[in-house]
């Protein structure tokens, strides 16, 4: 775990290649950065957390596999090159930036710098899939860095540094076109992740419903196109003895009977006609309004919609309608 707050800068004073997709970082590190330091050990460099595997002085070596070379800028760097180090937190240590775990999330660009006397600006190429977590006046990690983000834009987003970040930190020698290692603030991902979860599970179980609302819709039109055939005349509301007499006149005169009267008796569930005539007198009303454009208060009804999607031959999507917790 670490803080955000840059210990110091190191220089990169030997890189070794064994293959393309693993390196090898020797770090010299600066003064008061070697104490107790010891094999094993993580120091996140610009951001990254990276474990110490040789130690010979101040000068440390890193290890970088594939995923740390793809991920982040340190397999841009070359000897000579510098990098922001922070060694991982203790407990009892104060957390003066935010808590970040050095896990890169991928690398943006700085696009504009804005100076004045005494404040610096700089501007970010903001990328697609981090758009949920870039939140004006939250946190994010910038090579290493915990910053506060000020203004976020379609696809830019900002950072307002003051001086003593810019002597402390390689941002006093950024340039515009530098690439970036990003890492977001680990409850702002929590906690959006949840939402947007919730959020399309919600979605989901209303378009379950709705479907199964439209199955019944459906369903009730062909019905209705079965009573002309069978000669019953009903009235605007349906009342108990027309859905008897349907379900009836669906046992007496039997199922051959009423399939050869229809255009396509394969597309049509007329097994299910018989349940109709046992339907409570409420889903009947609840149903007409359904089919009129509206439902009970102008508000979905959790017992319509279960019975609904029963009639509709699904099974109920949840327990209680989204708006009553469905998740």
């Amino acid at each position: 775990m670490f803080t955000g707050i840059v210990q110091g800068v190191g220089e990169i004073i030997a890189i070794r290649e064994p293959s393309a997709d693993f390196h090898t970082h020797v770090v010299k590190l600066p003064d008061g950065m070697t104490e107790h330091l010891q094999i094993g050990a993580s120091v996140a460099n610009n951001g990254c957390c990276l474990t110490i595997t040789q130690i010979d002085g101040d000068a440390v070596s890193f290890d970088l596999m594939k995923e740390t070379l793809e991920k982040t800028n340190l397999g841009r760097l070359k000897t000579g090159d510098a990098v922001n180090l922070e060694r991982a937190a203790r407990f009892g240590d104060e957390i003066g930036g935010h808590v970040m775990s050095g896990h890169i999330m991928t690398t943006t660009q700085i696009t504009r710098i804005e100076r004045s006397e005494f404040n610096r600006t700089v501007w970010f190429a903001l990328p697609t899939e981090l758009k949920p977590y870039i939140l004006s006046k939250g946190f994010v990690g910038l090579d290493g860095c915990s910053l506060t983000i000020g203004d976020v834009a379609e696809t830019e987003f900002n950072v307002h540094l003051i001086p003593e970040t810019l002597t402390r930190t390689l941002f006093g020698s950024r340039k515009e076109g530098d690439i970036i290692n990003i890492e977001i603030d680990p409850q702002t991902q929590a906690v959006v992740d949840t939402v947007m979860r919730v959020m399309a599970q919600q979605k989901s179980c209303y378009i379950r419903t709705i479907g199964a609302h439209m199955k019944l819709a459906a369903f009730l039109q062909k019905a209705y196109s079965v009573l002309d055939r069978l000669d019953l005349v009903l009235p605007e509301k349906p009342g108990k003895t027309d859905w008897n007499a349907l379900a009836y006149r669906w046992h007496s005169v039997g199922k051959k009977g009423i399939l050869e009267s229809l255009p396509n008796p394969h597309t049509f569930p007329l097994d299910r006609l018989a349940a109709v005539g046992t339907q409570t007198e409420k889903l009947k009303r609840n149903t007409e309004q359904f089919l009129a454009g509206r439902s009970a208060n102008n508000v979905f009804d959790e017992r319509f919609a279960r019975n609904g999607q029963i009639l509709a031959g699904q099974k109920p999507c949840c327990t209680n309608m989204p708006s009553k917790g469905c998740v």
